[in-house]
Order: C-alpha cells, then structure tokens, then sequence
C-alpha cells in the first residue's frame, strides 16, 4: 500500500521504508526461509532463504542505481540514512494521509499468495512421496 503506484514517480521513504530500503525483499527472504522450513529441516529453511536473498542481492543494486539515477541527493540521502537489508526500528515514519490503488492492492494479494501456495504444495509432495507415488530424490537433514 505504501509503495504500490509511486514507486516510479516518487521516491518513498515512509512506512516500512522509513526502517529499510528494500522490506518487501526482507519479508520474502523471512517467507523463503519459513517456507523451507515446512520440510521440517532448519538446512532447508536456510538453503531456500539464502537462495531467495541472492536473488534480491542481484536485483537491489541494479533498482539503486535506477533510483539514484531518478532521484539523485534525496536517495543518496535515504541510503545513508536507511539500511538496506536490516530493520532501524527508531526510523519510523509515517503519513497522515495515502492514496491507496484497490487493484495494485490485489496484484500484491495475488503476488503474497504465489509465495503462500507453496506451502501446499510441498507437503502435498510429501504425501505423494510417502505414499509412493514420487521419487524421493535426496534428503535434506
């Protein structure tokens, strides 16, 4: 809601981007991890996690020099002030008033819920694999 529609047109420094730059990668990388967890393995839940930051490792540079190139002092300010990956809680900002997009709402719902769907689907791999009917390929501790 804070960033959907102005990220191209604004630079958005209130909200959860008041405390990091990049919380929509931070939470995803959270998902990642939590979702491999559901294989009942902390490796997994690393192995998926780390997979998923080296991802948005790539990509967070290249939107930085986007942003830098877009909005020049006022983001080279933001960087210096806001961590990238990590969360500065005393940070916080808000607005007293948004502008709320209802349909770029739902393509984030949608979005949220790709990530979600895996949940099911791995432990219906499971099922498929206890029951015999998929190979187990390797085991993960």
């Amino acid at each position: 809601m804070y960033i959907g529609g102005k990220k191209k047109h604004q630079l958005v420094t209130a909200g959860p981007f008041s405390v990091s730059r990049n919380p929509l990668y931070l939470f995803s990388v959270t998902g990642a991890f939590g979702i491999g967890l559901t294989d009942g393995s902390i490796l997994a839940g690393v192995a998926v996690g780390s997979f998923v930051f080296l991802i948005f490792s790539w990509v967070i540079p290249k939107e930085e020099d986007y942003l830098l190139k877009n909005y020049g002092s006022s983001y080279r300010h933001y960087m210096q002030t806001t961590p990238r990956w990590l969360i500065r809680v005393k940070n916080w900002r808000d607005v007293e008033k948004m502008e709320i997009y209802p349909r770029l709402v739902l393509h984030t719902l949608r979005d949220t819920g790709i990530m979600l769907v895996a949940i099911p689907f791995l432990e219906g791999v499971e099922i498929l694999q206890q029951w015999g009917y998929l190979p187990v390929l390797f085991h993960i501790p």
